[in-house]
């Protein structure tokens, strides 16, 4: 197999567009609801910044994928012996696609704004995953801690990519409950769709627990963006 198919047949079975472009506008949706810049921006403004966001998003999540799908070939070799990752004799190529994504993000966050700040995130994020995937094995963690960690990449993604940066008390009070119920919604997913975390006993109560749990997270996300409202309409009222 060619390096270049290779890479094909990883996106194809790894990465499919029509799982991952949903992600991505998704992760950059919640970024802006959480941390709202000050900025007014026109139409075109607002939309180009929306989708610069999502290929950022896009980029990292791939590059972030692909890492932690070379990690786990050691535990996939026994468990999916049929995964691309495990089936090529060199792993080259997607090493190769691993570093151009995350080079790519790197540039278009450099040249976007607040590139120090962006760029000091996906800094730690990748230095934190790093620390995990050197120490798991070690620890041996269950699949439902391993999930669990894994996934806590995303909230960090989405604030990564949001056009503001949170500011005090209140401004934390915005982005926690969005950024919490995008971790928990991605969380009953993998609990879904991952067929070992289906069999788990234990991973089904935690799915029943995140499925609990979203109900209240959802009437914090609301009443979080209804508090600025409120405050600027009674705002308004007590000008003369």
């Amino acid at each position: 197999m060619s390096r270049a198919e290779t890479v094909r047949h990883y996106l194809f079975e790894r990465y499919p567009s029509r799982r991952f472009v949903p992600l991505a506008l998704l992760l950059a949706g919640a970024g802006l609801l959480a941390v709202p810049g000050n900025e007014h921006l026109s139409t075109v403004a607002a939309l180009h910044s929306g989708l610069r966001a999502s290929l950022v998003v896009y980029l990292i999540v791939l590059s972030l994928r692909v890492w932690d799908d070379l990690e786990d070939r050691e535990r996939d070799a026994r468990l999916h012996p049929d995964r691309i990752t495990v089936r090529v004799a060199s792993v080259t190529p997607l090493r190769y696609l691993q570093w151009a994504s995350a080079a790519v993000a790197s540039v278009l966050i450099a040249t976007g704004a607040r590139p120090a700040t962006r760029l000091l995130v996906l800094s730690l994020l990748v230095a934190v995953l790093g620390i995990w995937y050197r120490a798991r094995a070690s620890l041996a963690p269950s699949s439902v801690i391993v999930a669990h960690v894994v996934l806590l990449k995303y909230p960090v993604i989405a604030y990564l990519v949001a056009p503001g940066v949170v500011r005090g008390v209140s401004g934390l009070a915005l982005a926690a409950p969005v950024l919490m119920t995008v971790y928990v919604l991605l969380c009953i997913h993998e609990g879904l769709d991952v067929p070992e975390l289906r069999r788990s006993r234990v991973a089904r109560g935690v799915l029943v627990a995140e499925a609990a749990l979203m109900l209240p997270l959802l009437g914090l996300v609301i009443v979080s963006m209804l508090e600025p409202l409120r405050v600027l309409s009674f705002g308004r009222g007590s000008m003369p």
